[in-house]
């Protein structure tokens, strides 16, 4: 067990953190060089961790304050197993932040600029997930909350997507090569650019306003709905050759 409940000044050093129980990271950190966390038991994070570097946690993630993740330098975040607890989370490089396991915290922030890599399955908060980057997906993924925002684009590499937001699901550039998408959270879609979906289609139960002209793309014949309103003083392009049904 390694514990720090006070800062951590790197001076530009590297940090490996290789313990078998529980590290608890309790104060800010600054000025590390790279980051590493994989003993192979538990990390607790609360505060802010700020690396020139790399960050990687290898074990599983309990957040037991708000806590934010910052690389100055634009390098790589990496969190490998679950992440878990009622707290916030916010990350912040122009690299690639991944998730590797299912994630269930409070709300889930993602700068602008980089990639976000969600290759876990689960995404679940009580409150919002604002992804202000390009996401990609590694898996089958389900994402649950109150509102979520795509700031970029969304790169399905043929897996399914599901928005499960009770609030607002706001798509601002498209998204391409999902196998299926589900909109159907009991609240409202904003779409914006191109969706393209594979055989699986699209099925948007929630209203759905278009926020700029939209085209709704599935290939393989694969069914379209839209079972609630559309609204928006844009125009709407349905390319399937499977059936397009408007139920609102």
């Amino acid at each position: 067990t390694g514990t720090f409940a006070s800062t951590v000044t790197g001076n530009g050093n590297d940090l490996a953190l290789n313990f078998t129980g529980t590290t608890v990271i309790d104060g800010d950190f600054t000025g590390i060089g790279a980051l590493s966390s994989g003993g192979g038991g538990t990390t607790e994070l609360s505060g802010t961790i700020t690396t020139a570097g790399s960050q990687s946690f290898t074990d599983t993630i309990t957040l037991t304050g708000a806590t934010t993740l910052t690389s100055s330098g634009n390098a790589a975040i990496s969190l490998a197993g679950t992440v878990g607890g009622a707290q916030d989370l916010v990350v912040n490089t122009g690299g690639t932040t991944s998730f590797g396991g299912a994630v269930s915290i409070a709300s889930l922030a993602t700068n602008a600029g980089g990639t976000t890599a969600l290759n876990g399955g689960t995404v679940t908060t009580t409150g919002s997930q604002a992804y202000g980057d390009a996401v990609t997906l590694g898996a089958d993924t389900m994402l649950t909350g109150t509102d979520g925002s795509f700031g970029s684009t969304i790169a399905g590499a043929g897996n399914d997507l599901t928005f499960s937001f009770s609030g607002t699901t706001t798509l601002a550039s498209g998204a391409s090569g999902i196998g299926a998408l589900i909109s159907n959270g009991g609240g409202a879609t904003i779409l914006n650019g191109t969706v393209s979906t594979g055989a699986g289609g699209q099925n948007y139960s929630d209203a759905v306003t278009l926020g700029s002209n939209v085209i709704l793309v599935s290939g393989g014949g694969g069914a379209i709905t839209l079972g609630g309103t559309v609204g928006g003083a844009q125009t709407l392009t349905v390319n399937t050759t499977g059936t397009t049904t408007l139920g609102g």
